[in-house]
């Protein structure tokens, strides 16, 4: 019966609408009275192609409304619960219906939405299946957290993250000046850098995960509370057999006509031979520097075709030494112990070596080793006087990185990693099997 009623409402429609041009064309209410007053009954048109955004104890339904006719209420039931909203109220600019579905536990959920017309009458239903997130699904993620801090020669520091995957996580932290600071941190760095901090300073830490890229809500994650270091701890380099830092090649620095270095140095062995503090010294004609001991004598080298040196002695273990060398062409060279003035000699101008500049080894003998520590190295592009070398050692270095005539200059004091750029910011030393102390 349905389906004759349907074809023949269908064609007075059509006939209906060829008599357009004389008499017009009656509204489909119109065209359909005649068979709803027999009762058959019209459909009110329904929201389709469902789908759920997922959220925090909430869910935002989203649907199509092409066909959506005449309905006036649309109405969402999940378990025992039904909840209605005005058509007006949930369609959007593009076209879209979209039904907020809030105090939900987190869990999974099948939704039924209906349409109704202002006469009541409903259409077939429309049902969609999605999940809502609580909290368990927040206690199951991994946060962000904070594994080590790194004190950088700059006074900044580098704090590390762990693996954790992240939308994005909120680092607020308490600067030098103990104010809040707050950063929006993205893809995962391993580290971030912190220019300025306060010793014992607070942190909080807070991950925002986006489970699904169409989700309603990140999950926010509970804050994890740190603070800040209350000192830089001290460490002292610790050189010996295999190890060294590497300056750079030696090309790199222009001490061909005059020099100074000034370093601090202790023994935990006073081994026969040569063992090499800093050196650039290559294999053929002599060339280069060194500054060593040999036994319990401390010796510096120029090499101008022949090695010309000079010499201290008694060096003992275990304790510390601020030694300085001076070298002007074809002129001489000196060695200062503790600030004062131990020896000197005439030397020629120094033939350019081809090696690196290394502390700890020898860069092209390995066996040329310092068993002991190295502290403050420091290189000036002149010769300095003994007043001005005597000054260096009183003041316990500490140079900033400005002072006229300085290279570079290395403290030493702190363990910053593998690679450490000096107080310049113009040489970067590259450790290699250095091991750190505390004292």
């Amino acid at each position: 019966m349905r389906n004759y009623m349907n074809h023949t409402i269908n064609i007075i429609a059509g006939l209906s609408c060829l008599a357009l041009a004389f008499t017009g064309c009656y509204s489909i209410d119109e065209t359909q009275k005649e068979w709803t007053d027999k009762g058959e009954k019209i459909y009110v048109g329904k929201i389709d192609s469902l789908k759920v955004r997922s959220g925090m104890n909430r869910v935002e339904i989203v649907g199509n409304t092409n066909y959506l006719r005449t309905a006036t209420e649309c109405t969402v039931s999940y378990d025992d619960r039904t909840v209605t909203f005005n058509i007006s109220d949930i369609i959007g600019t593009d076209g879209k219906a979209r039904m907020l579905i809030d105090g939900l536990e987190g869990g999974s959920y099948y939704f039924d939405v209906f349409t109704y017309d202002a006469a009541g009458n409903r259409s077939v239903p429309s049902q969609v299946y999605g999940k809502a997130y609580g909290i368990n699904d927040v206690l199951k993620e991994i946060p962000k957290r904070i594994t080590t801090f790194v004190p950088k020669y700059d006074g900044s520091v580098d704090v590390e993250w762990n693996e954790a995957s992240s939308t994005y996580y909120l680092f607020k932290w308490e600067d030098e000046d103990g104010k809040m600071q707050e950063m929006k941190i993205e893809d995962s760095p391993a580290k971030t850098n912190v220019k300025s901090w306060k010793k014992g300073g607070t942190i909080s830490v807070q991950t925002f995960i986006m489970k699904n890229k169409n989700d309603l809500d990140l999950l926010a994650l509970e804050p994890v509370e740190y603070v800040f270091p209350t000192e830089v701890e001290e460490s002292i380099p610790r050189f010996g057999e295999g190890s060294y830092m590497n300056l750079g090649p030696y090309g790199d620095w222009d001490l061909g006509e005059e020099f100074t270095v000034e370093l601090r140095a202790r023994y935990t062995e006073l081994a026969s031979g040569d063992q090499c503090i800093i050196s650039c010294e290559s294999s053929g004609p002599s060339s280069g520097f060194m500054l060593r001991s040999s036994g319990n004598k401390l010796q510096f080298y120029i090499g101008d075709g022949g090695w010309k040196g000079t010499s201290y002695s008694t060096l003992s273990v275990g304790v510390w030494y601020d030694i300085a060398v001076t070298y002007k062409a074809n002129t001489g060279i000196a060695l200062y112990v503790n600030g004062e003035l131990k020896s000197s000699g005439k030397c020629g101008k120094m033939n350019t070596p081809t090696s690196r500049l290394q502390v700890g080894t020898s860069p092209f003998y390995s066996n040329r080793y310092m068993r002991g520590d190295v502290q403050h190295v420091s290189i000036w592009r002149d010769a300095k006087s003994a007043e001005q070398i005597k000054a260096d050692v009183e003041q316990g270095y500490g140079f900033k990185g400005g002072e006229d005539g300085l290279k570079a200059y290395w403290p030493m004091t702190v363990n910053y990693g593998d690679e450490l750029p000096d107080q310049t910011g113009q040489h970067v030393a590259v450790f290699n099997n250095v091991k750190w102390n505390k004292k």
